[in-house]
């Protein structure tokens, strides 16, 4: 009896480590965690203050309420093609749990409860 070894098409003829680490180099630009200097945001009743340009993450923000006291905020949520734009006494409840990343449009207090 033969055993009978499945590859795909191009490991047959490229060989699979090849192949394989051009796209694995390609998709860790796309999975690759959230740079170091980049921080995440306080939860609690203490405002957070943002300078222009500066970005905070929530790594699970499912429950939580995002208030923008002053300034521009965009939310961004990983994943989603939605952006949202919050000014100044607006909020936003997270319904999401992908990682979420708060930025400044320009300079703004925070509050994340």
């Amino acid at each position: 009896m033969r055993a009978i070894h499945h590859q795909p098409l191009f490991a047959r003829h490229f060989g699979a480590a090849e192949t394989l680490l051009p796209i694995a180099k390609f998709l860790t630009r796309f999975i690759a965690p959230a740079p170091a200097h980049l921080r995440e945001a306080s939860c609690g009743t203490v405002p957070q203050a943002m300078a222009k340009g500066e970005t905070v993450w929530i790594n699970q923000p499912f429950g939580r309420t995002i208030f923008c006291l002053h300034g521009r905020l965009w939310l961004c949520f990983d994943g989603t093609p939605v952006d949202i734009v919050l000014d100044p006494g607006e909020s936003h409840p997270c319904m999401e749990r992908s990682p979420l990343s708060i930025h400044a449009l320009s300079p703004a207090a925070v509050r994340v409860a």
